[in-house]
């Protein structure tokens, strides 16, 4: 009897022990986090189709590229789970999501010109970057280097690191903080201008590209930042650019247009796709199929999250873009290479 009752408490030691979670609780934890995760990826979906009125619509509409993964891992979630309504609904909001994103990895451009001109997009985080791995970024990838928070101190270090040898023209209106704007270019310039209506300068140029009948204009963009401010001067700037924009496509008559900057906005928000289409620009990473090109923040251990420096054109089209590392700046910088006609 004690030899048969030890055995029994052997055995009984040697059991696996159950999870105090039961497999019910655990489907119901896994369905729930599934169900709300497919939830915040379709109001993510949903937000690239609204107006960006608030801060709630412009951070969903730029977390509308990660509404793929996050759908479509709930998907999975739920269908091995057995949850065969849910997953379905997961799955729609995932193809949905993806077919709205796939295109950015399709090239558009026409890309038939034999002539090109590379520009590279640098915002210099209040001219904290440093100026020389700046200067031989630009050297190495770009023709026209277009700046935004250009402050006077870093005007000089760029001065000093040689920046005139191979960018002997310059067109700038630099300032304290984020309100310094600046053009260099291996080419000359001319009919330069200011562009008046908007929270920070905005510049224009004409650049003359060796091989190409009309010169293209250059404007050098940096629209107001959203976030954490009110949101209102970024709408007021947003509400403004088509016009600027179609004002330098009738100011370049036959000559194309590149306009190039920090945006503070991504393709997946409604205001910026709007502006495009009434003024009749395309975003070089579009129309060279480089994907999401993401360059913001840049100065954190995680990589960049969202894409709101850009390079449009108007007229021509871009055959690459990418980004490049800016050491010292909360951005990376974008470089397109543009077919002129």
């Amino acid at each position: 009897m004690e030899a048969s009752a030890a055995l029994g408490l052997a055995g009984a030691a040697h059991r696996p022990r159950r999870s105090a979670l039961g497999p019910d609780l655990i489907r119901a934890l896994s369905t729930t986090a599934a169900c709300i995760a497919t939830v915040v990826a379709g109001g993510a979906f949903l937000a690239r189709w609204l107006e960006v009125t608030n801060h709630v619509v412009l951070i969903a509409a730029a977390a509308a590229p990660y509404a793929v993964p996050l759908s479509a891992s709930a998907a999975v979630l739920l269908a091995v789970s057995r949850r065969w309504v849910f997953a379905a609904a997961a799955t729609l909001v995932a193809v949905a999501a993806a077919a709205v994103q796939a295109p950015v990895f399709v090239r558009s451009g026409d890309t038939a010109a034999g002539n090109t001109i590379r520009v590279l997009t640098a915002n210099l985080y209040e001219g904290r970057a440093d100026a020389g791995r700046l200067l031989a970024a630009a050297r190495e990838h770009a023709d026209v280097l277009a700046v935004q928070e250009l402050t006077p101190d870093i005007v000089q270090r760029l001065t000093a690191a040689g920046v005139a040898i191979d960018f002997p023209f310059r067109w700038i209106a630099d300032g304290p903080a984020a309100e310094g704007v600046g053009l260099w270019s291996r080419f000359p310039l001319s009919a330069t201008g200011r562009v008046a209506g908007f929270m920070l300068p905005l510049l224009s140029a004409r650049v003359d590209v060796p091989g190409i009948e009309v010169d293209p204009v250059v404007l050098v963009v940096h629209l107001s930042g959203p976030w954490p401010q009110p949101i209102d001067d970024w709408r007021s700037d947003m509400a403004q650019l088509p016009r600027t924009l179609r004002s330098m496509a009738d100011q370049a008559g036959a000559g194309c247009v590149i306009a190039a900057g920090d945006l503070n906005s991504s393709v997946d928000m409604r205001d910026l796709r709007t502006a495009l289409a009434e003024s009749g620009y395309h975003d070089a990473a579009r129309d060279a199929g480089a994907g999401l090109l993401r360059s913001y923040p840049a100065n954190t251990v995680a990589p960049p999250v969202i894409g709101i420096d850009h390079v449009l054109t108007h007229d021509c089209a871009a055959i690459s873009a990418r980004t490049v590392p800016l050491p010292g700046s909360d951005h990376l910088g974008v470089v397109a290479t543009v077919a002129i006609r």
